[in-house]
């Protein structure tokens, strides 16, 4: 109908009066029509050009945040519409800034009594064409009860998961309690037998007992650093660079071992909300833990392990994927690898995977793994692609990886 149309008002001077009549009862008619559709979307919609003067606003504005005018808003600013200064400086910086992004966003926190309302506002700059002027939309959308379901589901976990651990601690405990309970009754007994016991005599038993306690409280203090909430610190960050930087610091230590780390970084991936030392210490779990697993498959031969780092963007999603060719776990231990205390290692606390996981899930991400016998494992961890920037998602091309090789004497990588 939009194709007609446009032909039409090129010949209008061909048309008759009925014929032109026809033309603009079906332009007003197309034009309602595209206002109810707009008009019954829950999110606010307010364009407007380049010196912020509105085109159009739709009916959920209104409803959304305090505005001055709720119909004749056409042709005002925007800073004498909204009410709240907060969302006018707001967009303001967007205009103002320097590196001119096309995509931003902010959520603004309204108090009435005991109710609470989460108002995201999105700007995308050159949205559209509207009357011959390149237009930016302002997205307002009521997040609310998205939030609360957020942190019901972030609550029920972290009673699950402190629920499981807590019952781990007490599986755990266990041991070095019946360990100081048999050491102290052996005590009893050897004083009971001589009447008085020597430093020496007396030291056999207390160094025991001693190193149970101090087990005791490693056990609790890796308890409490488990269940306790992370903070968070989320800032938009390049993932390649991250990736980079803790490539270069555990060269040295790969080099020592004398095995290859090779990254595949997919160029032109979108910034991610990441908290970029909770990132680190994850990554260094990863790769401690494929250092380990590459140990135990070539023992007397490490120059043969090869850690892998790849970067790549998955539909709404950015993998980062930590793999090697270790010696695998098997199938019927991969479901257990995330459970708090559970460990294959001789000295191992158990709860790595877990705290990993639990990080991951702080930043709305998932983890997989995938492993096999023999031939290696992979950890995959899915980072969400925020809205605002899946708006300038490259298109994806085969073959455009850029892979660096980090190995023995590559000094150049450094």
């Amino acid at each position: 109908m939009d194709k007609f149309l446009k032909k039409a008002s090129e010949k209008l001077s061909l048309l008759d009066p009925s014929q032109t009549q026809k033309l603009f009862a079906d332009m007003l008619e197309a034009t309602d029509l595209k206002d109810s559709i707009l008009d019954s979307f829950s999110d606010g919609i307010i364009l407007i050009n380049e010196k912020q003067i509105i085109y159009y606003q739709n009916k959920s504005v209104s409803s959304l945040i305090s505005v001055n005018y709720s119909k004749k808003y056409r042709f005002r600013t925007l800073q004498s519409q909204i009410v709240d200064t907060d969302i006018t400086d707001f967009l303001s910086s967007f205009w103002t800034c320097k590196d001119k992004k096309s995509t931003c966003s902010k959520e603004f926190t309204y108090q009435n009594g005991e109710n609470v309302r989460i108002i995201q506002i999105q700007v995308f700059r050159n949205f559209t064409v509207f009357h011959g002027h390149k237009c930016d939309m302002i997205r307002i959308s009521d997040i609310t009860a998205h939030r609360i379901e957020e942190n019901r589901l972030k609550r029920s976990e972290s009673l699950a998961q402190m629920t499981t651990m807590a019952a781990g601690v007490a599986h755990e405990i266990k041991n070095p309690l019946g360990s100081i309970s048999l050491y102290l009754q052996l005590l009893r007994r050897e004083y009971k037998k001589h009447d008085s016991l020597t430093g020496a005599q007396a030291e056999k038993y207390l160094s025991v007992i001693s190193e149970e306690i101090d087990r005791l409280n490693s056990i609790v203090v890796d308890f409490l650093f488990a269940v306790r909430p992370l903070t968070v610190n989320l800032a938009k960050e390049d993932i390649n660079s991250l990736v980079s930087d803790i490539a270069a610091f555990v060269h040295p230590e790969l080099d020592q071992y004398k095995m290859k780390l090779e990254l595949k970084l997919e160029p032109g991936l979108p910034k991610l909300e990441i908290d970029s030392s909770l990132f680190r210490q994850a990554a260094l779990n990863m790769i401690k833990n494929s250092i380990q697993a590459i140990q135990a498959r070539y023992p007397s031969d490490l120059s043969k392990g090869i850690l892998q780092i790849e970067t790549k963007l998955s539909n709404d999603n950015v993998d980062v994927v930590f793999s090697d060719n270790g010696c695998g776990i098997p199938e019927n231990l991969i479901s257990k690898v995330f459970e708090p205390y559970y460990t294959t290692k001789d000295t191992g606390t158990g709860l790595g995977l877990t705290v990993l996981f639990k990080i991951v899930k702080e930043h709305h991400g998932d983890l997989n793994v995938i492993s096999k016998v023999n031939e290696g494992t992979a950890f995959i961890i899915s980072f969400p692609v925020p809205r605002d920037e899946r708006m300038k998602l490259p298109s994806k091309t085969s073959g455009e990886e850029e892979k660096v090789v980090y190995e023995e004497n590559d000094s150049d990588s450094r």
